[in-house]
Formats: C-alpha cells, sequence, structure tokens
C-alpha cells in the first residue's frame, strides 16, 4: 500500500514539472585498523560489517591506513608486510579485501600514516624536514610496490586505488609554520609517490581539510580552491573527498575565525572547490562526511544533521563518503546501532517534497550501438524430448510461446540439441541403434531418455510462431548423406521463411570441442574436426542456400588445452570456399554459494536445508547483488570472444545462469539475471543470436516453461513457496523476464548501449532497440539513424528510481511497461504471472517520466492499441 501511495505522489509531481531524483545518501565510508577494531577479528565477523554497509548501498571502503608510524618513528603494519622498516604487524587488511571481494566492494587502500606529518620538531629545519620527505616517499613507494605485489592479481576487482593517509591541512602548507617547506613537500613526497601509484594504474586519492584551530581571517574559498588548483597542477590527484568539519566543536570556521555551528556553513567552500575542479575532466570532487559529534569523547551523530550535511554538500560532489564506519556500525560500540537503524529508515523512506525543491531525474541517452539480427532472441527446445510437455501443437501452448516472443518474427527455436544431438536419428525420433554407435567406438549417454519432439513436432511448432528454426546436425554418430536428406526437408516443408523474414539456421555438432572419449574417438583433434567442416559445408550450402552454418567454437577456459586452443587450430584449418557464416558458443555461469560448506548438485535438487539456506541468501540484498554480478563480471569480449575473428558472426545458442540449488531456479530475481545476461551478449561485438537454454524443464535451472513430469519433486513443497504449474501455459520468473526483452526488440535492427545521467547508481543497466521506423513521436526517422524506438532498463537495486525518457522519443503514444515482483523474491505460486505485479502506464507528453521500483525490468516503447 505504501508503495503505491509513493506512486502516485512520484507521479503527480512529474507531471506538473517538478524534476525527482534519489535522495543524497552515503556512497561508501572510511574503515580504521586498531587491536580491537578490524584486526584479529575472524573473517566472518569481518563479513558482518560487509553485509551491514551493503544494507544501506555503501559500495567503497577507504582503508585509513596499511601503516602507522608513531612520532617515534616505530611503525605498525596492518598486513604480513616484509619491509625492513616494520616493527610490528597485526592481521587486519587480509580478511577486509577478502570480505569486500566477496560482497564486490571497492577497496581504496591507505599508505602509511606517519604522525610525524604532524609533530612541530620535524619541521624546525629544513634539514630535518627534507629528510622526513624522503623517508616517507620511499617508505609509500614501497609499501605501494608490496601492495600490489601482494593484492594486486588476487583482487584486481576489489583493489581500487590508493588513499595517502597523511592528512593535507591547506592552512598549515600556505599560511602557517610548515609554508616555507611546501616546494619540498610538493618535489620530494607527493610527486614521486603519487606518480609512482599512476604508473602501476592506480588512482590516488586524498582527504584534505580547510578547517583548524585559530583565526585565519584571510583564509576563506578562494584562497583554498586557489590552494588546490596549484597543487593539481603539479601532482596527479584523481579524486578529492574534502572533509566538511562539522564533527568536532572546536574547529574553526575558515574566513572569520568563528566555530562551526551548521552544514551550512561549508557550502562556500565546496562551490569553490566544485568550481575548481571542473577545471580538471580526469579530478573528481566529494565530501568525506564527518558522522560523529564531540571534543574528546567521541560519538555517532543523529541523522538529521547527516541529512543536513547531505543535502548541503550533494549540491557540488559527486559522491559522499562517512568518516568513519565505527559511528554508524550497528556493530561496534560507538553509538552507531541507533544512527544506523535511523539512516537506514531515512533511506528507505519517501517524503513529500517542498515547493521550492528542485529535483533532478535519472536522464537516459544511447551511447554505442551495433547491428542485432531478427532472429537475436531464442531458446532451446530440445527438453520438449521427455518432460511431458505432451503436444506442442496444443493452442495454449503456442499462445502462450507467443507472449513469451511477444511479436517478435524470426525468433530462434533450437532442435533437436544440447548433446542430444550428437546421437539422435531425426528419421526415426529417437537415437542411432547401438550397433551403428558400437561400431563407431561410441557410447549414448541419453539411452534411458526418451524423445517426445518429432521432426515433424518441431516444424509445426517453428510455423505456428514464425521462428527461425536452428537445426544441431549429428556429425559425431551420422554421416553428411544422411543429414542433407533431413536439410532438403527442411528446405522444403519451411515455407514460411522467407515471407516472414525467418532464417534457416545450421549448426554443425554440438560442444565437440570437450574433452571427453566420445567425441575424442570421432574427432581425436580440432584438425580432425575442421576437415568435416571442410567436406560438409560446401554441399549444405548446395542444399539450403540461404541458410546460415555454424560450427562449434568454445570459450578457452576450464584449464583444458583441447578446449583453449580449439578455435585457432579449427578456424586455421578451415578452406575459404567452407568459410562458416557463424561459430557457436556456450557460457554458463553460477551464482556463488557463501550459505553452503559444499556446492549443490549440477543438475539436481539441493537437499531442503540447501534450499531453505539458498533462499534465506538470495532474498537479502547482498544475496541478489551477488546473483547480478555474475553476467557483469564473466560477459564480456575479453573472456568470451576475444579469440573469434570479426569475419564471422557469433552465436550464443545456449547461456545461463546454473548450479543452484533449487531455491533460486526459475524465480523473478533468477529471470532478471538472466536478462542481464541475454543483453550484455546481445551488445557483445558480432553476437546475432542468443538462445536461452532451456524451453521448458523441471531440474534444469533456467527453464521457461515449468514441468511436472517427475512426480512431485519440484512442486512439493519443499521450500520457497512451490506450487505445481497449470500447464501449457505457465511462465516462469525466466519466461517471464525473458518476454520484456521480446516486447522491446521486436523488428528493431539496432541495439544501444544506455548511458545514465545524474546517476551515480551502478545498478542501472539498460540497452535501447530501434533503427526500423519509430512512429513514438509521429515522425518516421530513417533506418538506422541514431534514434531508439524503445528502452529496456534493469533495476538492479533495492531502491526504486525515476528515469525521464529520452527527448528523441517524446511526443504522443510513449507507455512505461513496469514488472516487479511483490514481496519474495524468489517465491514461485501457480502460474507465475500470480507473483509479478505488470503495469502499463501512458506517460505524460510533456515531461514523460517512468518510475522504476526495486528489483523490476522497465519497457518504455510505443503504446499498443
Amino acid at each position: 500500500m505504501f508503495y503505491y501511495k509513493r506512486l502516485t505522489i512520484l507521479l503527480i509531481l512529474a507531471m506538473i514539472g517538478i524534476e525527482i531524483k534519489a535522495k543524497p545518501a552515503l556512497n561508501g565510508t572510511f574503515v580504521s585498523f586498531d587491536s580491537h577494531v578490524f584486526c584479529g577479528w575472524t573473517l566472518d565477523r569481518v563479513q558482518l560489517e560487509f553485509s551491514a554497509m551493503l544494507d544501506i548501498n555503501i559500495r567503497s571502503v577507504i582503508t585509513i591506513a596499511s601503516m602507522r608510524t608513531d612520532k617515534n618513528g616505530s611503525t605498525t603494519a596492518f598486513y604480513p608486510s616484509t619491509l625492513p622498516f616494520v616493527n610490528t604487524t597485526l592481521k587486519c587488511l587480509d580478511n577486509v579485501l577478502e570480505a569486500a571481494a566477496y560482497h564486490h566492494v571497492n577497496v581504496y587502500l591507505g599508505l602509511e600514516l606517519n604522525l610525524q606529518f604532524a609533530s612541530a620538531p620535524e619541521f624546525i629545519n629544513s634539514s630535518t624536514a627534507t629528510s622526513l620527505f624522503r623517508r616517507a616517499a620511499s617508505h609509500n613507494k614501497l609499501i605501494i610496490q608490496e601492495l600490489y605485489s601482494r593484492y594486486g592479481t588476487k583482487y584486481s576487482e576489489t583493489f581500487a586505488g590508493v588513499y595517502d593517509s597523511n592528512e593535507i591541512n591547506d592552512v598549515e602548507w600556505a599560511v602557517w609554520e610548515k609554508k616555507m617547506y611546501y616546494s619540498d613537500w610538493v618535489d620530494l613526497y607527493l610527486s614521486p609517490v603519487y606518480n609512482y601509484a599512476q604508473s602501476l594504474k592506480k588512482p590516488v586519492l586524498v582527504a584534505p581539510y580547510f578547517c583548524h584551530i585559530g583565526n585565519v581571517t584571510d583564509w576563506g574559498p578562494t584562497n583554498v580552491s586557489a590552494f588546490y588548483r596549484q597543487l593539481l597542477l603539479k601532482v596527479p590527484i584523481n579524486k578529492f573527498l574534502f572533509q566538511d568539519c562539522i564533527g568536532v566543536s572546536t574547529r574553526h570556521k575558515p574566513g572569520d575565525g568563528d566555530f562551526f555551528h551548521n552544514p551550512q556553513d561549508v557550502a562556500s567552500f565546496y562551490k569553490s572547490l566544485h568550481d575548481m575542479v571542473q577545471q580538471f575532466p580526469n579530478v573528481s570532487l566529494g565530501s568525506d562526511v564527518e558522522i560523529f559529534t564531540g571534543n574528546q569523547s567521541l560519538q555517532a551523530a543523529n541523522v538529521s544533521r547527516i541529512k543536513e550535511q547531505l543535502d548541503v554538500e550533494y549540491a557540488y560532489v559527486s559522491e559522499a563518503f562517512s568518516f568513519a564506519w565505527r559511528y554508524l556500525s550497528p556493530n561496534m560500540a560507538y553509538g552507531g546501532k541507533l544512527l544506523y537503524k535511523n539512516y537506514k529508515a531515512y533511506l528507505e523512506s519517501t517524503t513529500l517534497l517542498h515547493d521550492h525543491e528542485v529535483i533532478k531525474s535519472i536522464g537516459i541517452k544511447p551511447v554505442t550501438n551495433k547491428t542485432i539480427s531478427p532472429s537475436f532472441l531464442g531458446f532451446n527446445a530440445d527438453h520438449l524430448f521427455d518432460i511431458g510437455m505432451g503436444n506442442v501443437s496444443d493452442p495454449k501452448f503456442i499462445e502462450a510461446s507467443s507472449k513469451l516472443l511477444a511479436g517478435s518474427t524470426g525468433a530462434t527455436v533450437r532442435w533437436p540439441g544440447g548433446g542430444y544431438a550428437n546421437y539422435f536419428d531425426w528419421g526415426t525420433g529417437t537415437f542411432i541403434d547401438n550397433a551403428t554407435l558400437n561400431a563407431l567406438n561410441l557410447t549414448n549417454p541419453y539411452h534411458e531418455r526418451t524423445v517426445s519432439l518429432s521432426l515433424e513436432g518441431f516444424i509445426s511448432y517453428c510455423r505456428d510462431l514464425k521462428a527461425s528454426p536452428i537445426v544441431t546436425l549429428n556429425v559425431l554418430s551420422s554421416n553428411l548423406s544422411y543429414q542433407l536428406q533431413l536439410v532438403e526437408i527442411l528446405v522444403k516443408k519451411m515455407d514460411w521463411l522467407k515471407p516472414s523474414g525467418a532464417t534457416l539456421l545450421l549448426e554443425l555438432g554440438n560442444e565437440l570441442y570437450i574433452p571427453i572419449p566420445n567425441y575424442q574417438n570421432v574427432f581425436p583433434t580440432a584438425q580432425s574436426y575442421s576437415d568435416m567442416v571442410t567436406s560438409w559445408i560446401p554441399q549444405l550450402r548446395k542444399a539450403a542456400p540461404n541458410a546460415l552454418i555454424a560450427i562449434n567454437g568454445a570459450i578457452p577456459c576450464c584449464n583444458e588445452t583441447r578446449r583453449i586452443s580449439w578455435n585457432a587450430n579449427v578456424l586455421g584449418n578451415i578452406s575459404e570456399v567452407a568459410w562458416p557464416d557463424a561459430v557457436t558458443l556456450h557460457v554458463y555461469e553460477s551464482p556463488p554459494h557463501p550459505y553452503l560448506n559444499s556446492t549443490c548438485p549440477s543438475f539436481a535438487w539441493g537437499k531442503k536445508e540447501q534450499q531453505l539456506a539458498e533462499a534465506a541468501y538470495f532474498n537479502t540484498s547482498e544475496g541478489a547483488s551477488d546473483l547480478f554480478a555474475v553476467p557483469q563480471k564473466y560477459i564480456s569480449e575479453e573472456y568470451l570472444i576475444h579469440d573469434l575473428p570479426e569475419n564471422v558472426s557469433i552465436w550464443f545458442d545456449e547461456f545461463g545462469i546454473i548450479h543452484d540449488c533449487g531455491a533460486l531456479r526459475l524465480t523473478w530475481l533468477h529471470g532478471m539475471a538472466t536478462v542481464l545476461m541475454t543483453l550484455k551478449l546481445a551488445l557483445l561485438r558480432s553476437v546475432t543470436t542468443a538462445s536461452v537454454w532451456i524451453l521448458s524443464g523441471n531440474s534444469e535451472a533456467d527453464a521457461i516453461f515449468p514441468t511436472s513430469s517427475d512426480g512431485e519433486n519440484m512442486f512439493s513443497g519443499l521450500c520457497c513457496g512451490w506450487d505445481k504449474p497449470t500447464l501449457p501455459g505457465a511462465l516462469t520468473g525466466i519466461g517471464f523476464a525473458l518476454s520484456q526483452v521480446s516486447l522491446a526488440s521486436a523488428s528493431y535492427d539496432h541495439i544501444w548501449s544506455l548511458d545514465f545521467v545524474n546517476s551515480t547508481n551502478s545498478s542501472l543497466f539498460g540497452v535501447g532497440f530501434g533503427g526500423l521506423t519509430c512512429n513514438t513521436s509521429n515522425k518516421p526517422h530513417e533506418k538506422g539513424s541514431e534514434s531508439i524506438c524503445s528502452i529496456i532498463v534493469l533495476n538492479l537495486s533495492p531502491e526504486s528510481n525515476v528515469l525521464q525518457v529520452p527527448s528523441s522519443m517524446h511526443g504522443l503514444g510513449i507507455c512505461c511497461h513496469v514488472s516487479h515482483t511483490s514481496g519474495d523474491l524468489l517465491r514461485r505460486p501457480n502460474g507465475f504471472t500470480n507473483n509479478v505485479t505488470n503495469t502499463i502506464e501512458r506517460l505524460n507528453v510533456s515531461n514523460p517520466v517512468c518510475i522504476s521500483p526495486a528489483y523490476s525490468i522497465i519497457v518504455i516503447s510505443p503504446c499498443t492499441k
């Protein structure tokens, strides 16, 4: 009820011209080490803190120091350092990095916090000062080198940069006692340390402060920004987080010597710094929000003051880090429990806006585009073999499949394999007989399976959907002559292909790069597979001149020599006349299993206690984030297709997120992750087809239609709200989510990556479809022009956002389709749509905005009648 009230309020505000944005919030935090905070803690104890961070959307951490040198010159390292000047080591950093990597949190590693920098005796004369600068620079360069060597590879995605622990107090170096040493400080310390960090491709972050003790009447905002401008001209700094100095009551406001009284006192300084930083395109400005209060004994501040700090500072900065985590942690003894509770409530609350407040929305704009094929989206039909779907010509099943494809013409349906295709006899509708297999030194691993989808059934199903068939030819246990007969039948009977724009797609075998005895008996080397390709493709092209033909490609992974060298050895030995149209790839990745001591079976159900543990984990924002990180991490050109030439198309005709225990399977959350994987595949160069595995199933992790042919195993109520579905019309969460992709992509021939303007929310992902005539503004666009007809945005976070429709789509007839789950992210009731809120809102013509709830799929497209 609360959500709909909020939605109504936001829509009304948008319609009357008030812009909307997410409220100012903390993006990161500082973490300090000492003998009883983080140091000596178990990994589980550290994980507890990171879980609390993620629950309030803190995604970056700065460790205040990796080493601490006291005024007497004694150095303590917070990791197992072997540097000669270290006197003591404590175990702190390793568990922090491990926990951060697991939770996908960025970490900036502090360097040496040298208290001698704050010690006046060190600056009695030039000799002692320059000695200090040289010694500190030497130490920090060695620390950077050791940190990079120890953690740079293992935590490459976590180790975000370095932080200079020696805070910069500008008034000291510009006005007070250290002024005479400014040049030496820059030349002997800052410049060599920061440049060395840059040489290792690690950005440098600093957190200066412009507050002080005492009266400096000539040191105002203009002087402060001029000081840092001169510093940036000499030293490579990538990120500033200026301390706002609100926390300690005895600090004076620069310029007039008065005490700080409220956050408004710092506004003029942040504004001046903001204007200065604009001159340096590679430098970002943030704030270091002091969330404590007091003088000698510091405790957590109240949330109302922190909200005011954020409101003031976010007018000028792009991010805000809290100083420090101990005052916000609900698990430590610094008063943070109440602040954490109130701050979390602030994040989750919605308040009416005052008339004078101007709130920006999240804009959307297209960035880059590539061509997509009408056969881009599809699914595998091979599990119709034995899942008891019955007659695939059932009108209810055809209707459900049509809804899945949302009118897309040419979407692919793959048959008969997977691995089945390597043993399949299309003439009998079953598997090659054992005598033939034995003669080839093969055994059938699928001999216990039955087949229920015949060639005629497959052709009928594709005709009803106007689909592009992908037929996997049996090149392992059959022969060219017999497979040519199949192709001739397909060409003759698939009479809908040319009029509908669909295409016949042929694939030579399935996953023959895998080093198992059957495949190696027939194709002992990649060369032997390429010899077959060279022989077969010219004959297939004579039989089916308009067909597209693909060969097996491999993702070079898994420490398997055959797989790693497969692409180069196959493609390097195919003659020009037999060069394929495409290469097929299969990518499956798994979610993490932090809730288990061991993983679940790959294609089976975990025990009840495993499913319950899994359900508890993935129903949290932390678990959901871990799941969405899987396609974000693995779907990249570098990982998947870097060794493939650009003169062949790429078909991902199997992909999915699998190997869960059962609770995640077929749910809305799983559906969103599969859509994310689908769209990321679509953006890769040369990819023209992405066929999710599989159309239907019950033991599989990513079926589009559920079944209950195995009895009550899947739907017996082990956990997580399973009920037996009504077939053949019920869609799983994956099926429902993929139908939204079809809704946006139907009939368009370009896909754009999208950028989100005025947003620091990394949990938004989107693409735009277009290229053909777009009737969104009653002005047709030329084919291939840079305009988008439909947009998909995935909100992968537990927060709602407001999206501003691009100006190219403004005009009459734009609708916003909002799909999100109500309540439990993993619930799978009878007929999945019972658990999905699916609304369609016709947008205001002059100010079109679209609300994206937490964990939602948003499609912005022309309204249908």
